[in-house]
């Protein structure tokens, strides 16, 4: 695990802390991105190696509450996060707004360049 990645999202491999970071970040009136990620997910480590790892984009997150589901490995605890968020599996990127709603439009899975997240960035 890249240690840029780890200063960078709170990674949790069950649902209950990421449904109390959420809140958390609600509460603060904070926007929210929960990344869905997997060591063996190709487009998940190309995501954190690269566009995440840019300057850019780093500076871009700021003001986020960051936090990843680690879905690496399939059981009961990930399988909850999946089935709660109705995502199939990474890598999906979920972007939720300050009052705690998903911003839907925005959800997207596989890999995205910096240009691209940055843009997404501003819609939220």
């Amino acid at each position: 695990m890249p240690e840029e990645n780890t200063e960078l999202f709170e990674r949790y491999t069950s649902l209950a802390p990421v449904e109390a970071a959420l809140a958390a970040a609600r509460a603060a009136g904070k926007p929210a991105i929960l990344d869905f990620y997997a060591t063996w997910c190709k487009d998940c480590v190309r995501m954190e190696k690269g566009t995440l790892a840019d300057p850019r984009v780093r500076a871009a997150l700021k003001g986020y509450a960051l936090i990843q589901a680690d879905v690496t490995e399939t059981n009961a605890e990930t399988n909850a996060i999946k089935q709660r968020y109705k995502v199939l599996g990474p890598p999906a990127l979920l972007f939720f707004a300050p009052n705690g709603e998903e911003k839907t439009a925005l959800r997207f899975y596989g890999y995205r360049a910096v240009p691209e997240f940055l843009a997404l960035l501003e819609k939220i």
